[in-house]
């Protein structure tokens, strides 16, 4: 977390002619940004780290899936490769029988 120094902001303020009052509460307002709203290089640390976590999360996950996807294609590939040959056996039985008949 930063620290802002209320009292030193306060004094050059009103070292260049700004009256307490206002100096006081320009200084306050300055402190609850700085210290609330600002994030500090940890702060950018953690994130970066968080960022990089995910993206090796989602890069293991898409490994997994891509691995899945081939899996899928090469059972779907047998199927086909079985109902193709069922087909071709059950034409060529067809051609067999027409030959027979005619």
């Amino acid at each position: 977390m930063l620290v802002f120094d209320t009292l030193e902001y306060t004094k050059k303020l009103t070292a260049t002619g700004v009256p307490q009052e206002q100096a006081e509460v320009h200084a306050e307002t300055m402190k609850q940004i700085i210290e609330h709203d600002l994030a500090t290089k940890a702060d950018i640390l953690r994130l970066e780290k968080a960022i990089e976590d995910s993206k090796a999360e989602l890069k293991r996950d898409l490994e997994d899936s891509k691995a899945d996807l081939k899996r899928d294609l090469k059972e779907m590939e047998m199927r086909l490769i079985i109902r193709l040959g069922g087909l071709l056996v059950i034409g060529i039985g067809i051609l067999a029988s027409l030959e027979k008949l005619l």
